[in-house]
């Protein structure tokens, strides 16, 4: 069965016709339809129109491959482009750096040799130093030393009392603090009573803040105090 399109006369509806059958009735108005049609004609009409919309839509698939095509060009040749000026970029970087060294004088080649040379080996004595900082505090680490919280200097200027130098050292983690009294507090003058007249590591005066020490070292912590009053013997 083929069915094709045809306009009835009498009601002007759209019917669909057999081309196997010349006879039809109009669905909507019950006329009798007797068409007078060149079924072949139509059929290499409606052959020549699918070809046209075929030979379109590979006129189309053709216009797209193209478009396609000059898009790829267009961005092969802007990557061209950028890899161009990169690699003169470089070259004028490159003839740049040829000039200078060329303006360079032996004086000032010599002179800067000198100088990157001396870099290098500060900065090789600096890893050195590092290094060996390194391996002495893990060789103090191995034995429990502790370094020590605060210098002489400082308990000297910060005047503190020898309570907090004594929280101060036992929370650093020394465990053998002495605390001695020096009794030069005259009556009535109290406010020397009880700050810190001297500190002595393992009877060392002077001592830096972060040396190491044993955490038995012997912490001497000598502080001002008032006199005491000596109580009469009775006769």
């Amino acid at each position: 069965m083929k069915l094709v399109k045809v306009e009835c006369p009498n009601c002007h509806a759209s019917v669909d016709f057999d081309l196997d059958n010349l006879k039809t009735t109009c669905p909507y108005c019950d006329s009798n339809l007797i068409v007078d049609f060149d079924a072949d004609r139509y059929l290499e009409n409606k052959e020549e129109t699918i070809r046209e919309n075929n030979r379109l839509k590979e006129s189309t698939i053709q216009k797209e491959q193209a478009y396609k095509y000059l898009e790829r060009t267009k961005k092969a040749d802007i990557r061209r482009q950028k890899q161009a000026a990169k690699q003169r970029k470089a070259e004028l970087k490159y003839e740049d750096r040829k000039n200078r060294r060329a303006s360079i004088s032996p004086d000032d080649r010599s002179f800067l040799i000198i100088f990157f040379s001396m870099m290098l080996m500060a900065a090789v004595c600096f890893g050195v130093g590092l290094l060996s900082d390194f391996s002495n505090n893990l060789a103090h680490h191995e034995q429990e030393d502790i370094q020590l919280p605060v210098s002489s200097e400082q308990i000297k200027e910060e005047k503190y009392t020898y309570q907090e130098v004594q929280e101060i050292f036992e929370t650093a983690g020394f465990n053998n603090i002495v605390l001695e009294k020096d009794e030069d507090v005259k009556i009535g003058v109290l406010k020397k009573e009880g700050l810190v007249k001297k500190v002595t590591v393992n009877g060392e005066k002077k001592f830096d803040k972060g040396s190491w020490r044993a955490k038995d070292a012997r912490i001497v912590i000598t502080y001002h105090a008032k006199k005491e009053k000596k109580s009469k013997k009775k006769n």
